[in-house]
């Protein structure tokens, strides 16, 4: 009797455990259904959409195959592809089995377009929109598209980057059938075209955009300069960005070409540039300075002249250092701008400091009021000079802020030919030598603001200038 007792009460503990931990020992498990959609032939197959009932609980892959987990019972399964729809099949689902329809779900009425697009030069048309009616399709690498449409007459249309045909407008697909259609777009072929700048060289490596009418393209050019690109013919305009060497800064442009016919085009950098000297003739484009004596520093005296289409000077050492020499570009004012000097140290300097100043909105009765920078072979500094001077004497101040003196030096002992680059933009100055960004400086005290003026350049004996050249920017 005891035993009894307790078993019962083990078999009454072990049903609450059962009933409170939602344990379905007892329950139906759920089963699979796996079946395929093709067309109307029972072999091909379609991503068609899956219904059960009027729900659609799933898309068919690739190969038109799908798979559902439903709940034990009795089911009505269809598919659907662009309006057409196959017959509805009955499905028993059964407790955690695997399930298969007898046969796929055939959509009848459906028709397949397939081919190959290509140019008048026989170039496949890779990318390209093949469309019939609703339905389109990408022109794969080898240049063949297919698809599956709808029968009847539609229009029959490819579209290449905005350039646009229409190849057949009255095409009839009957149902039920395969066409292959191996289509030509005669417009469209193989254009080429070179790039160069003024010197006949290539720009490698750009992007070029080139546009005409709706179509639009964008290209990178090779070492040499050269676009490949599949176009159709006509008159079109070609953007590129260059970029401005010895600075990250780039311009754009956008010239005209007659595609099909030119051969190269001619984009340069320097179309915009304000002053460029080469320093092959004489300071016929230059100003010379007054005398003054610059932060007891140095002397200056205006004996710069060019040898050998370089802009040089006298070595002349004082106790004070070196004199030095300033020109100023004849009428030529700036505001935001770019100015590049290429230049180097010289042989016979006798250990003085080979020291340059580059001066950007100088005033234009003063000889160094503006912004500037200041490199030699020992150092470099970012200032803002400030005419202060009560007569035509003036001395000099520097105002805050400015960058700390550099342990970078612009200039190299042996003799290297350098590039120093200096941009002003609004307040900002910023220095890059040899195309890199070394520092810059912001003047924020507007009573120190300079907004515009000529662009003056300073050197003692120890340099030697090979170019220089303003750009706007």
């Amino acid at each position: 009797m005891k035993f009894r007792k307790k078993a019962y009460i083990f078999m009454s503990l072990m049903l609450a455990v059962i009933v409170l931990s939602g344990c379905t020992l007892f329950s139906a498990k759920n089963g699979r259904l796996i079946a395929k959609v093709t067309m109307g032939d029972g072999e091909t197959p379609i991503n068609a959409k899956v219904f059960l009932g009027d729900k659609e609980v799933a898309t068919a892959d690739k190969d038109g195959k799908f798979s559902l987990v439903l709940k034990p019972g009795k089911y009505n399964v269809h598919a659907e592809f662009q309006g057409k729809s196959s017959q509805a099949q009955a499905i028993e689902i059964k407790n955690g089995a695997i399930n298969e329809l007898k046969e796929p779900l055939k959509v009848t009425g459906l028709a397949i377009l397939t081919g190959t697009v290509k140019t008048s030069d026989e170039k496949p048309l890779v990318g390209a929109s093949v469309t019939l009616g609703a339905v389109s399709n990408t022109v794969d690498k080898d240049g063949k598209y297919y698809m599956v449409v709808l029968p009847g007459e539609q229009v029959l249309k490819v579209t290449y980057k905005g350039f646009s045909k229409t190849v057949n407008d009255t095409y009839d697909m009957p149902a039920e059938t395969i066409k292959e259609e191996k289509l030509t777009i005669a417009e469209l072929a193989e254009r080429s075209l070179t790039l160069k700048n003024d010197k006949g060289e290539g720009h490698a490596a750009i992007n070029a955009t080139i546009k005409l009418g709706a179509f639009e393209d964008t290209v990178k050019t090779n070492g040499a300069g050269l676009l490949s690109f599949i176009a159709p013919a006509g008159s079109a305009d070609v953007a590129v960005n260059l970029l401005l060497a010895g600075t990250d800064h780039s311009y754009s442009f956008t010239k005209t070409a007659v595609i099909g016919t030119a051969t190269e085009l001619k984009f340069d950098v320097n179309d915009k540039r304000l002053f460029y000297d080469n320093f092959t003739g004489t300071l016929t484009k230059w100003v010379g300075e007054e005398a003054w004596d610059l932060n007891a520093w140095a002397m200056s005296k205006p004996a710069p002249k060019v040898v050998n289409g370089v802009l040089t000077r006298d070595f002349e050492p004082t106790e004070k250092g070196s004199y030095t020499s300033g020109l100023k570009i004849k009428d030529l004012e700036i505001t935001d701008a770019i100015v590049i000097v290429k230049a180097r140290t010289t042989e016979v300097r006798q250990g003085v400091i080979a020291g340059l100043r580059i001066q950007v909105r100088n005033n234009a009765s003063v000889w160094a009021d503006g912004y500037a920078l200041n490199a030699s072979t020992g150092s470099f500094d970012l200032a803002n000079w400030t005419w202060y001077g009560p007569d035509q004497n003036p001395k000099f101040k520097k105002t805050s802020p400015v960058t700390p003196p550099s342990s970078q030096p612009l200039f190299t002992e042996d003799g290297t030919w350098v590039t120093a680059a200096v941009v002003v933009q609004g307040n900002t100055l910023k220095y890059y030598k040899n195309g890199a960004l070394i520092n810059q400086m912001t003047e924020t005290d507007a009573n120190y603001f300079h907004t515009k003026g000529g662009v003056f350049i300073e050197f003692n004996g120890g340099i030697e200038i090979d170019e220089i050249s303003v750009y706007n920017y």
